[in-house]
């Protein structure tokens, strides 16, 4: 496969070389990949220069070709840095599937090269070519998976061990405004991941007055304390617009845990921790 854009020509050599596809798009045909690369366009970036920003409105993905970059997001009030990525990697994609801002920060780490591609652009490469939705389609959901899972400390062995059974297990669920997703004092029935949208969790408290107490977002997970305790949800959660989340079953999700001693283990301290606190605190908990 060849391009007209040198930057990523030589990207291409370096990963031929090395035996390893460069990631989304070795899974585009020769014709859709023909297509993709000759509406990118590159950008060059010095040390410490923005490239996006966290909460800005995102209409296009970037593809790392020189250099490498920190990933980070605002924290009670501080830029915590998340993560570096280098030549190869992927970031932004979020911006070519769904309306909603940007989730972190970008900012160069050297001298870097990044080819960007934009919506309006892409949209019309897929009415000729649907298998580039479909391959952008598996690969935004993949790595949203991977970055949320390894970001929860709790589950990080759980899915370091089984990932690869557990992503192909995972199933989509597009819902309406207002769609209850999981209700307090029911039993967990799945593991959910927020793919786009916003989600309500709400609490019915001793007085039988429902209170919102927080806002779930793209990127965040949901059900696992319940499914983890074995305990029915403390928190109600709706859609709040149009939603699309991804679910694991219960009974995958228990039998990965079942295979996972340190996750057990982990499970047992919060287990006590959480009734601890559900005994000694009137605070809502919207853990579910």
């Amino acid at each position: 496969m060849g391009s007209t854009i040198p930057e990523f020509d030589a990207l291409a050599s370096k990963y031929a070389r090395e035996g390893r596809p460069i990631p989304l798009f070795s899974d585009l045909g020769p014709t859709a990949f023909a297509s993709i690369t000759q509406s990118l366009r590159v950008h060059r970036f010095r040390p410490g220069q923005t490239i996006v920003r966290e909460g800005d409105s995102a209409s296009s993905m970037f593809a790392i070709v020189q250099g490498s970059v920190n990933i980070e997001r605002l924290e009670a009030g501080a830029n915590v840095s998340l993560a570096t990525m280098g030549e190869g990697d992927f970031f932004g994609e979020m911006g070519l599937i769904s309306d909603a801002p940007r989730l972190a920060t970008v900012r160069a780490r050297e001298e870097a090269a990044l080819l960007e591609v934009m919506r309006d652009r892409l949209s019309a490469i897929t009415a000729k070519h649907p298998s580039v939705g479909q391959v952008l389609e598996r690969f935004y959901r993949r790595r949203l998976v991977m970055n949320v899972l390894r970001s929860n400390p709790l589950l990080q062995p759980l899915f370091q061990s089984s990932l690869q059974e557990l992503m192909a297990n995972f199933r989509s669920r597009a819902l309406r405004d207002g769609t209850m997703i999981m209700e307090q004092g029911q039993r967990g029935r799945g593991f959910y991941i927020l793919l786009r949208g916003e989600c309500v969790v709400s609490r019915v408290d001793a007085d039988g007055v429902r209170q919102q107490v927080a806002r779930l977002r793209e990127g965040d997970v949901f059900g696992e304390i319940s499914l983890l305790l074995d305990r029915p949800v403390t928190a109600t959660v709706t859609a709040s617009g149009s939603c699309f989340v991804l679910r694991l079953s219960k009974e995958i999700f228990d039998a990965a845990v079942a295979k996972t001693p340190e996750v057990r283990r982990a499970l047992e301290a919060l287990g006590s921790r959480r009734l601890d606190e559900l005994g000694e605190s009137s605070r809502p908990s919207y853990n579910v």
